[in-house]
């Protein structure tokens, strides 16, 4: 018996059912796994006990596996070189940490979701470059009421404060509109994808991404809403309440750091469009491959007999009567 939410420890593989590895010469019948060394299929999951470190637990197994490979399948190995024999003496057992269990889907995705996340940090600089310089055009037309302010009393701690909150909340309601894209985003993808992808990744929101979008808003928020904030209440009290609101422009370092930006939005945005357009290009040229095969109105089903106690030949059988079948169908 399992937790409800237990997927299993195979990363897009979800059983309904848990047996002992002994069946398993029962559920596929002409499976001699478990009784040929030779044959690598399963994975093995343990628990350490408590105190026992991954280096600990790798020595103890391999003080176990290296008479294994020396003593019994050294001399069953034929026909190999000398170096290959060296490399297969050479052999340990890789102890690693087993909470996001077994599966190469991680390793496959890793690229790709790096770059997606490269491309998403990319963008999200480009917004807060953008609101920065918003927040700095903004202060310096409230420049007359944050020295009026300063006149009356106001500490510019107080000032600085309400200028990062201000900035915070813009960023959490960006955060939310975001989240609000997100999950009718991924819930339009699960309508599209195999229900099966969508069971075995989980297309939704989950609490760590929801803390993930609450942390990097609040952080976003104060970090390009310090200089606009610091900036807006350092203006001297008499140039201020002597000058007009609309004729204050600004220190020199303000001007400085509003141009520079805008340089950085550009060079961004123009990465993002070059490396836009080569995924456009990228994506038209698959497109228009010629697969040698009419993809229209296809339908992929798989079949598992030897699930539910088909040797191979009665396997054979039911796929040839099952092609016959499917054939005699009209419009098939």
């Amino acid at each position: 018996m399992t937790p409800p939410d237990f997927r299993g420890t195979t990363l897009g593989i979800d059983p309904l059912v848990f047996v002992p590895i002994s069946m398993a010469g029962v559920l596929w019948p002409g499976f001699r796994g478990v009784e040929n060394r030779r044959e690598y299929w399963a994975y093995l999951f343990a628990r350490l006990k408590s105190g026992v470190s991954l280096a600990q637990a790798s020595a103890g197994l391999n003080a176990l596996y290296h008479p294994i490979i020396t003593d019994v399948e050294t001399p069953l190995q034929n026909g190999v070189s000398d170096q290959m024999m060296t490399q297969f003496r050479a052999k340990q057992v890789v102890v690693t940490p087993g909470r996001r269990g077994q599966s190469s889907m991680h390793r496959d995705a890793k690229a790709p979701l790096l770059m997606l996340f490269s491309v998403t940090a990319i963008v999200l600089l480009i917004a807060c470059a953008n609101i920065a310089n918003l927040l700095l055009a903004r202060g310096a037309g409230r420049a007359m009421d944050m020295g009026v302010r300063l006149a009356l009393g106001a500490r510019r701690g107080q000032l600085i404060t309400q200028l990062l909150t201000e900035s915070v909340l813009l960023a959490c309601l960006g955060a939310v509109a975001g989240l609000l894209v997100a999950y009718w985003t991924l819930a339009g993808i699960a309508t599209l994808a195999p229900p099966e992808v969508v069971s075995t990744l989980g297309f939704g929101l989950r609490p760590v991404v929801l803390v993930f979008a609450a942390v990097l808003a609040l952080a976003t928020g104060i970090v390009f809403g310090v200089f606009p904030a610091w900036h807006s209440t350092r203006t001297e009290l008499v140039t201020t309440i002597r000058a007009n609101a609309g004729q204050i422009s600004g220190a020199r370092s303000a001007a400085r750091f509003r141009s520079s930006l805008v340089t950085v939005q550009i060079a961004l945005a123009t990465t993002l469009l070059i490396a836009a357009g080569l995924f456009v290009k990228s994506l038209v040229n698959v497109t228009r491959v010629d697969l040698g095969v009419q993809v229209d109105s296809v339908v992929t089903f798989r079949l598992a007999p030897e699930r539910i106690g088909y040797d191979s030949t009665r396997a054979l059988l039911l796929y040839g009567r099952v092609e016959d079948e499917v054939g005699a169908i009209p419009g098939v």
